[in-house]
């Protein structure tokens, strides 16, 4: 297995539908979702890279998930998050937030099966997209 740190390169709050924890790299235009964020990226970027698209709910909309590092070992790649906690006397709400995070990854990555690590699993029961 080999791990590689992952940049943040974006995160939108979507609306809250249902609970969320999936990843997918994307290598077109067309496969984007419609979220005006994701407009920078036009077909000069996905000539030579994808973009490695996680969404993650969380219990409350005021800690905001980053992309930590993706572990890649025969043809899948698990994406692991940081979930902050709150600040000892920190106050948080309590809106459940689905969260779209994304990172600009080399094309080949779109070959690859997805998840994201549950670290409440292990990683035999985690769901592969």
């Amino acid at each position: 297995m080999k791990q590689h740190p992952l940049q943040t390169a974006g995160r939108v709050r979507l609306p809250y539908t249902r609970r969320r924890s999936d990843a997918r790299c994307v290598t077109s235009l067309s496969q984007l979702p419609d979220v005006p964020e994701l407009k920078a990226y036009g077909p000069d970027f996905f000539a030579g890279h994808a973009l490695l698209l996680v969404s993650d709910t969380t219990a409350s909309g005021s800690l905001r998930p980053t992309l930590h590092t993706a572990d890649i070992a025969d043809g899948h790649g698990t994406v692991r998050l940081q979930r902050p906690l709150p600040a000892r006397n920190q106050c948080v709400t309590q809106d459940m937030a689905t969260w779209l995070l994304w990172a600009e990854v080399p094309a080949f990555w779109a070959d690859l099966s997805w998840a994201v690590a549950n670290p409440a699993l292990p990683p035999e029961r985690l769901s592969r997209y």
